[in-house]
């Protein structure tokens, strides 16, 4: 089965870590850097004009918002992080396989990372996204306690 992989299988592999999962996990980072930066919104959008206990103004809804919002945060960094592990996983991998098939790495080389009619090195949508276009770090809740954790 070993002898069966080649460069175009380990390029497969590589689009998939460092073109594709990035831009995905990007998506992640942003909603997840959204709702992040409602957190200090949420004053203005509950408050009564002065803060009491149970949140900004002691507002009802605040106590039924924030654990919701925090939750969805998390969900949504859990997830940019899963897809972010997953490129570092198949990265690895491609990796470990190039150590061990030394023919494979060079025809992954050779035939198509460095092969303009199958890698375009100077196309933003062949490589690995750079700048405002690559992911950020996903954000947990400031101050989050899980349902399981008050059990």
């Amino acid at each position: 089965m070993a002898d069966d992989v080649t460069g175009g299988d380990l390029f497969k592999l590589w689009q998939t870590a460092n073109v594709c999962l990035p831009r995905v996990a990007k998506v992640f980072t942003d909603v997840n850097g959204g709702i992040a930066g409602t957190s200090n919104g949420d004053f203005g959008a509950f408050s009564h004009g002065e803060s009491r206990s149970g949140g900004p103004g002691g507002s009802k809804v605040y106590s039924a918002w924030a654990p919701v919002r925090n939750e969805f945060q998390l969900i949504v960094a859990q997830t940019a992080q899963n897809i972010i592990d997953a490129q570092t996983a198949l990265n690895n991998a491609i990796e470990a396989y190039k150590d061990q098939d030394q023919a494979a790495a060079q025809d992954l080389q050779k035939n198509y990372l460095e092969n303009p009619s199958k890698h375009d090195p100077n196309d933003p949508s062949q490589n690995p996204p750079e700048g405002e276009y690559k992911p950020g770090t996903p954000v947990l809740p400031e101050y989050y306690e899980s349902p399981a954790d008050k059990k």
